[in-house]
């Protein structure tokens, strides 16, 4: 069933476009790389800051970060799937790609539950306070 559908995926006039040309596929490598530094520096910044590192910063001017980071997201869910669409065989079948994806889904969940459980209470943490434990 994998294969059929990586078959068709393989077929479809989008795959075909993205491998047109080498530098399609380069330019998506080049934006993928992009919205992944962007997506690690903000929310590796945030996370640093709420295990306790640059107590000099508030957490809440970092949530300023979050349309960058989801922007971020977004170009990498789009170029990921581009990839996957434009060589679905090389994807289907391989362990790290299913457990990347699998670490992107526990990581979406972590924002989830942090963006409704503790995202307020965090925001009011103070420069020089440290983060409370929850």
């Amino acid at each position: 069933m994998i294969d059929e559908l990586a078959a068709w995926l393989a077929g479809t006039r989008l795959s075909l476009l993205v491998n047109s040309s080498p530098w399609i596929w380069a330019g998506l490598e080049t934006l993928h790389f992009i919205g992944l530094a962007v997506l690690i520096g903000a929310a590796g910044l945030l996370d640093l800051r709420l295990l306790g590192f640059f107590r000099g910063l508030s957490i809440g001017p970092l949530r300023a970060l979050l349309p960058w980071m989801i922007g971020a997201f977004l170009l990498n869910l789009a170029t990921g799937v581009l990839f996957l669409v434009g060589s679905p065989f090389q994807y289907v079948h391989s362990l790290a790609f299913g457990l990347k994806l699998c670490a992107v889904a526990i990581a979406g969940l972590n924002a989830l539950v942090f963006a409704a459980a503790l995202s307020r209470e965090a925001s009011v943490i103070a420069a020089g306070v440290d983060t409370p434990l929850a």
